[in-house]
């Protein structure tokens, strides 16, 4: 019989400042969560909705991400899902765990000011060529 393969890609907040942590072997583990917002119709018109993941990234790349993340950073997350089922104080829950792959940055970098590009934000293209060689006239809008 052949496995299966539950593999996810999400892009939302990190909820905290990531952890790292070691394996016995002292392999780092960067543990964060993320929230992904959505609208979600209801009788009284539309709410915002959240699903929360806890993420684990394995290895340097992840000791890395955890020394520039921070609460707030939007990224994108690419890995294997793992969903499990609990009951808690509020009732019976559904536990959505992510073992990372890849993870990027989506907006701006912490500290910096910059997007993922490396562009920064709030000055706009007056009319320069930007790093992907168009112009603001290039464009038919």
């Amino acid at each position: 019989m052949a496995n299966g393969v539950a593999d996810i890609g999400v892009i939302g907040n990190l909820a905290a400042d990531p952890e790292v942590r070691f394996t016995g072997d002292g392999t780092p583990v960067a543990s964060f969560r993320m929230g992904v917002t959505k609208g979600k119709k209801t009788k009284e018109g539309w709410a915002d909705h959240t699903m929360w993941f806890r993420v684990s990234y394995f290895g340097k790349r992840g000791e890395k991400f955890a020394e520039v993340a921070k609460k707030g950073s939007q990224v994108y997350v690419q890995g294997g899902l793992l969903a499990d089922t609990y009951t808690g104080a509020k009732g019976p829950g559904i536990s959505l765990d992510v073992k990372a792959n890849e993870v990027r940055f989506v907006g701006p970098k912490p500290g910096t000011g910059a997007d993922a590009n490396g562009v920064r934000s709030g000055g706009g293209n007056k009319g320069g060529g930007g790093s992907d060689g168009f112009h603001d006239g290039d464009l038919p809008f």
